[in-house]
């Protein structure tokens, strides 16, 4: 693992657990910006589907908190999320991700009821 991505990217993970969020364009920087991956902070995510071409997320030491960077053919979009989805994925999805909490709730909610009907029919 090269030094320059690492470097790069710890900036950006202090620069967005600072300021909650910031936004990177990839043609910013003299030669481009270096891949998330090959700075060996990110590891490959998944996110709500807004046109991207790939979701990250980096661990922030000694919190439960993540930097989620999603990346755009043109930018990178960085948050801070307050529960890292693989440290606390239920927290992760009521306070990070709501939407997709009251679609998981929806969804238990059915099946339930489908498998209340199926055994009272038995």
């Amino acid at each position: 693992m090269e030094q320059v991505p690492r470097i790069f990217w710890q900036r950006m993970i202090d620069e967005t657990v600072r300021e909650k969020s910031i936004r990177l364009s990839k043609d910013r920087y003299t030669g481009g910006v270096p891949r998330p991956r090959d700075s060996g902070l990110f590891r490959r995510s998944v996110g709500e589907l807004k046109g991207q071409v790939a979701d990250w997320r980096a661990t922030v030491p000694g919190t439960d908190h993540c930097v989620h960077a999603v990346e755009y053919r043109d930018r990178y979009e960085l948050h801070l999320d307050l529960y890292d989805p693989r440290k606390k994925p239920l927290e992760h999805l009521l306070y990070d991700s709501p939407k997709y909490a009251a679609i998981v709730a929806t969804g238990a909610a059915a099946t339930m009821a489908i498998v209340r009907s199926f055994l009272r029919k038995k």
